[in-house]
This record gives C-alpha cells, structure tokens and sequence, in this order.
C-alpha cells in the first residue's frame, strides 16, 4: 500500500475515530443515567411518590433522552461530514472542479475504485439531511419515523409533506454509519497508477 491510499484511509479513519468516541461518550452518560435509576428503585425506603425522589428520577429521564438525542445528532452529523470527505476526495484525485455522481462514477477504474451501492446510499442519507429529500424514504422507507411524515394533502387546507418531515423522521441507526464507513473505504485512490512502472524507468 502506497502513501496515496494510506493517506484517503487515514483521513477515513480519523473520521471514524472521532465518531465513535461521540458515541461512547453519549451511551456510557445513558447507560450511567439507568444504572443509577435503577438504583434508586433497588433502595428498601424508595417511595416513587417522594417529591424529591420524582425530581430525581425526572433529572434522570433527562439525561437519557438528551443521551438519545445526543447519539441522533452525532450521527447525522457524521453522515455528513464522511460523505464530504468521499466528495473532496474524489474532485480531488479525478481532477473534478464540482462533484457530480454521474462524472466521478464514469471515472471508476484500477487506479480509483468506487463501492457505487454504498456511496450511493450515502448520498441519499447526505442529502435528506441537508435538503430533506425525499427519495432514500422512496427506497428504504425503514429508515424513517413514518409517524412523522404527513401523506399526501387532499386540500390546500392539508399539510402535506416537507423537506423538514424526511429531515425530522430519518432514523440512522449504527449499522446505517457503518455501511458507510464500509463504503467509502472499499473506495478512492488504490495507489496503483498505469503509468509507475514507466516512472520507474530510467530516462534514456
């Protein structure tokens, strides 16, 4: 492996540190917030109408819900911030001045593969969360809250659905960041290149 394809992995995997350092942190605060609740209930004098112990126990249902939502966040940010690096990336080493798919797809070869399915899908994630689009709900509905998503209005009195629901209702999941992480690797710069066993020749 050359300094080309080890410098892509590094900055991969720099990404994927830092995101699953996040998460640790927020699910220990979780997992710390219900063990001591379940504490609290485990006490021989606990009495759940306890003013004190109600303050305590709704302290306690805070942190577990700011820890849920914590984990959300840090996950659609991550989403984000791997998909910008697959696109620089690929402007980068293709010589591209604007990410297009359809262009940086057609340059796939030995030298820069691309895991298309994976980056694909990560698009779509990137692009529900920045503009709320709606097509990663048209394919892989399972991902979403459908709860949160409104059909299609009947009348102009009717709310019908907006770039915010997709936004609100998508529910990445860590298997959904790891295929991404899986994705991005599998793809870029290989570090062969046809022309470096000319460069190795000497000129005449």
């Amino acid at each position: 492996m050359n300094w080309v394809r080890l410098s892509y992995l590094n900055g991969v995997s720099s990404i994927e540190r830092a995101y699953r350092e996040s998460i640790r942190a927020f699910e220990a605060e979780g997992t710390k917030s219900e063990q001591r609740w379940q504490r609290m209930r485990a006490e021989p004098d606990f009495d759940a109408d306890d003013e004190e112990t109600r303050h305590h126990a709704e302290h306690l249902g805070e942190i577990a819900t700011q820890s849920e939502q914590s984990i959300k966040a840090v996950r659609e940010a991550f989403a984000l911030i791997l998909y910008h690096y697959w696109e620089q990336q690929a402007c980068f080493h293709l010589n591209i001045k604007h990410y297009n798919q359809d262009e940086v797809f057609e340059k796939a070869s030995s030298s820069f593969e691309m895991d298309k399915d994976g980056i694909d899908r990560l698009r779509l994630v990137a692009n529900v969360l920045k503009h709320g689009n709606p097509a990663l709900f048209k394919r892989e509905p399972e991902m979403f809250d459908a709860t949160l998503i409104p059909r299609k209005a009947e009348s102009e009195d009717e709310l019908g659905p907006e770039p915010f629901h997709y936004r609100t209702a998508l529910r990445l999941s860590a298997a959904d960041l790891d295929a991404g992480f899986v994705a991005v690797k599998a793809s870029g710069p290989s570090g062969e290149y046809p022309d470096d066993e000319e460069g190795d020749t000497e000129a005449p």
